[in-house]
This record gives C-alpha cells, structure tokens and sequence, in this order.
C-alpha cells in the first residue's frame, strides 16, 4: 500500500514527508529506491533561535575577616528593665527561653502578638544584680517600651532606655570569648556573645567613649 498525498498549499497535491530515525525520505513511492537526506540543523532555516553553551562562571568563596573588626550600631538602641522580678516579668513575654540569661548567658528572642506576629526582635543579657538589658532596634525602642509597661500591672520592674548606652559588634580572629558567658571588661563595657552563632562575634554595650577605647 503507498503513502496517501496530502493536499498542499494552494490545493497542490503533495507527498507527506515521513520522519525516520532523524532523516526525512524524499519522493518515496511503492517501489521505489528510497533517497534519504538529513533533517538541517535546529539552527538553520527563518524563524529559528540559535543554541550557545551557557557561560561558565566559578563561584566565589565567602569574604572572611582575617583581621579583628570594630563597628557601632546606630541602628540598634538598649532598654533597662530593672527590679527584683525583672526576669520573672520578661520570662512570660519573650518568645525565647530566658533560663540562660539567669545563668550568665544571653538570649535571643522576640515580643509576639497574640497572633504570633514579631513586634520586636531582642536581645536580652543581665547587666547586673536585679538588672537585665534589652537590646532592640532603635526606631522601636518607644515602642517596645510602651508595650512591656502595658503588661507590667503589679510587677515590681522599671522599664526605660538604658540612658548613655550604646551598640557596637566586634567580631573576627581573637574577638570571641572562650565561653558563653557575659563579661564586663572594667571599662563599663559588656561583652556579650551573641546567643544566634558563634560566628557572629561579641555585642558590646557601653558609654559611647568607652566603646571607643575598647575599639583603640
């Protein structure tokens, strides 16, 4: 049986092309030798989009710090919360477990919504007998403040800035402490291993002239 024709354009009478293993059989008939010639390129003809070989490219390695590195924090700002039941009041509302903070540690965690919604994102470390320090963004400071005094009712704390206090980090070769713990460097500068990776070097919380003495 012979390969039916198929009406062309214009109404002309064509043979159909059969495709076989990439090769297209040209004027194939019953009984006839059969012509083979390879289909052209994707790449050739109108119409067609040329294929290149994507660029190489060698990923480069993460900048490291061979050096110690100073810098302040204008962004960040500390709220003092003081009084004899000052971890006990920021313990129901902080998102994070603050048991590392009464054992000389510090700790990460945020103020939720009822819906769970971050507010604030915190730092909080003892600075002291009866005295913890907060650290949060400094655009939200009055903010934060506001909130934890809606919620203080009967608790025997003091919530304001930490007035004269300011942020640095260090971070780097030889600026991480050995421990976890949050050290004073007599100097009125606090030492503060930041609780989210070792990684990510010391929190200094100090007078501005004494940050600046700890940087020299």
């Amino acid at each position: 049986m012979g390969i039916p024709p198929v009406i062309g354009r214009a109404g002309v009478r064509a043979q159909p092309w059969p495709v076989m293993a990439g090769r297209r059989l040209l004027n194939h008939r019953p009984g006839d030798a059969t012509v083979e010639r390879p289909c052209p390129p994707a790449h050739q003809g109108s119409g067609s989009i040329a294929m290149t070989e994507p660029a190489t490219t060698t990923a480069t390695p993460p900048l490291r710090p061979t050096v110690p590195a100073f810098t302040r924090l204008p962004a960040r700002s500390l709220v003092a919360v003081e009084g004899e039941d000052a971890l006990k009041f920021l313990d129901g509302l902080v998102s994070g477990d603050l048991d590392p903070v009464a054992e000389g540690r510090a700790c990460y965690g945020a103020l939720l919504t009822p819906q769970g919604k971050i507010l604030h994102d915190l730092i909080v470390a003892r600075a002291g007998e009866n005295r913890l320090l907060v650290e949060c963004a400094t655009g939200l400071a009055a903010d934060l403040i506001r909130r934890l005094t809606l919620y203080k009712l009967r608790a025997k704390v003091k919530i304001a800035p930490a007035a004269g206090l300011a942020v640095a980090v260090a971070f780097g070769p030889g600026v991480q402490s050995d421990g976890l713990h949050v050290e004073g460097d007599g100097n009125d500068v606090l030492q503060v291993p930041d609780p989210r990776g070792a990684g990510l070097g010391l929190r200094l919380w100090g007078p501005e002239a004494a940050l600046e003495a700890f940087a020299a």
